[in-house]
């Protein structure tokens, strides 16, 4: 079964000697409104109809303001002359706003208005970055990172893409790899760092700037000249944290001196072994304003490493939602 949260609601009426004024409310199903290049389903509930049907096929759902590359599936869930409500599931389409209109194919003589119009809104999906490699580099630039957002306007160049470190510093040398409008990946070379440390990427389109479209941000790390870190076990775990992850570092000196934060907050490391340059941590429990998971149900999570030298370096574990 479906679960539906309120959406909006649009109203129309018909007068009628014996029953009430017709009102309309649209809610949506798994979600708090319809969004752009993704299916929605609506439940649409009619009060005071003045019409009863048996079936989905005795009514006729016509819908304008948006082009829908397949007509819209409806379902009856029930009808009396107090109530009707029907399930109305929209494919996948770019935003903008539909006006749906149910009209029964048999209607009543007596009936004055017969046709239940709602307006339904397709939002704008927001950007994010869902994958970059590598999300580590040193502050001497130079190095080439792989970048796949989603729902950025669907770009045909490379000139018109602006990648950015800590949201002011232009990344250079930007190739185009493809751009639909779900997706868009490309490349570009990191520019000279400012410090070491966490930091942030943000990715925009010129489309962007015309439309006030927000830019897709990911972290990003600064780290030493000559240090790798990366997650060898452990690597992946669920929301509520207390699952242990073992990290190789190499250049940052010995692991039983290294320091670790996750979103800005110490976390205590093991040395699993100084030879092998492996420690452990117990990742923390996701906050809740993190939790902005991935098509595949995944965040990607940064662990930032110090030694007392002042080096730094970064690792990066999974977090699932289920």
């Amino acid at each position: 079964s479906s679960s539906f949260s309120s959406s909006s609601s649009s109203s129309s009426s018909s007068s009628s000697s014996s029953l009430g004024t017709t009102s309309i409310t649209t809610t949506v199903s798994n979600d708090e409104k319809c969004k752009a290049f993704s299916s929605c389903q609506l439940l649409m509930q009619i009060a005071y109809p003045h019409f009863t049907v048996t079936s989905a096929t005795d009514l006729t759902l016509n819908v304008t303001g948006i082009a829908f590359p397949t007509a819209p599936a409806l379902s009856l869930i029930h009808s009396t002359l107090e109530t009707l409500a029907v399930t109305i599931t929209l494919p996948a389409v770019p935003s903008g706003m539909a006006v749906l209109s149910l009209t029964p194919r048999s209607p009543p003589t007596n009936l004055k208005a017969t046709a239940i119009a709602a307006s339904v809104t397709i939002h704008t999906q927001t950007p994010s970055v869902s994958s970059i490699e590598p999300s580590t580099a040193t502050a001497a630039g130079g190095t080439i990172v792989t970048f796949t957002a989603a729902f950025l306007p669907k770009v045909t160049s490379a000139s018109q893409l602006d990648i950015r470190l800590g949201g002011q510093i232009a990344f250079d040398a930007y190739t185009l790899l493809w751009s639909d409008d779900v997706s868009s990946s490309f490349t570009a070379s990191t520019p000279l760092a400012p410090s070491m440390g966490p930091t942030f990427v943000s990715v925009s389109t010129t489309i962007n700037a015309q439309t006030n479209l927000l830019s897709a941000n990911a972290s990003f790390f600064i780290v030493a000249a000559g240090v790798q870190a990366n997650c060898d076990s452990g690597c992946r775990g669920g929301v509520s944290g207390g699952w242990t992850a073992t990290l190789k570092v190499t250049g940052m000196g010995s692991v039983a001196a290294l320091t670790a934060q996750v979103f800005g907050v110490a976390v205590a490391t093991q040395a699993v072994s100084v030879a092998d340059e492996t420690l452990s941590l117990t990742a923390p429990a996701l906050p809740v304003e993190e939790r902005s998971f991935a098509e595949d149900g995944t965040v990607s999570v940064q662990v930032s490493l110090g030694n007392p030298q002042g080096s730094m370096a970064a690792a990066v574990i999974t977090v699932v939602r289920a």
